[in-house]
């Protein structure tokens, strides 16, 4: 017996099961280009630097800085479409997931991710929840760097990237009638 179409499922943790889902993650990780880490770029600067980089995050975080992107995008896929596109698309960027939360409800999950470092910005956190029915999605999504108080566009970008790459995904799962 094969498996069912990703288009008939309609949960996180069975996408992650699907032999198909588990294909299609696996190559979108592969495509990850991680940018240089704050902690890489920091070796090539002064000691003075690399001390005050240190303690710099932690005394921000404690003064309650943070620099945070909020966004949402709606989307006319089914919701096995949307949750593997989202998943894939996090997997493109290099962001680790750390959290599955589905709802009692059907059609809603939330996903949280640890957003890697880079010479802009400390390590953050992408948090996006999908809600809706049948073919009528919404994608509301914050990407947050706790800290510091600019993170230089550093989290629009992670958005919309992951915007776009969700919709390439599903409408390429739609037409490949996945």
């Amino acid at each position: 017996m094969s498996a069912p179409k990703v288009s008939g499922i309609d949960s996180i943790h069975d996408l992650l099961r699907h032999p198909l889902g588990i294909e299609m993650v696996t190559d979108a990780l592969a495509k990850a280009k991680l940018p240089e880490s704050a902690e890489e770029f920091l070796e090539f600067t002064p000691l003075t630097t690399r001390l005050a980089a240190a303690v710099g995050p932690k005394l921000g975080e404690d003064l309650g800085l943070q620099s945070q992107t909020r966004d949402a995008v709606a989307l006319s896929h089914r919701y096995g479409y949307v949750l593997l596109g989202l998943l894939c698309g996090i997997a493109e960027q290099g962001i680790s997931i750390t959290q599955l939360d589905e709802r009692i409800k059907a059609e809603d999950c939330l996903i949280v991710a640890t957003v890697p470092s880079s010479a802009l910005a400390w390590n953050g956190e992408l948090s996006a929840h999908v809600s809706g029915r049948q073919s009528d999605y919404r994608i509301e999504a914050s990407v947050t760097f706790k800290g510091q108080k600019f993170a230089w566009g550093r989290g629009k970008r992670i958005l919309k990237r992951l915007f776009q790459d969700v919709e390439r995904y599903a409408r390429g799962y739609e037409t490949n009638n996945l």
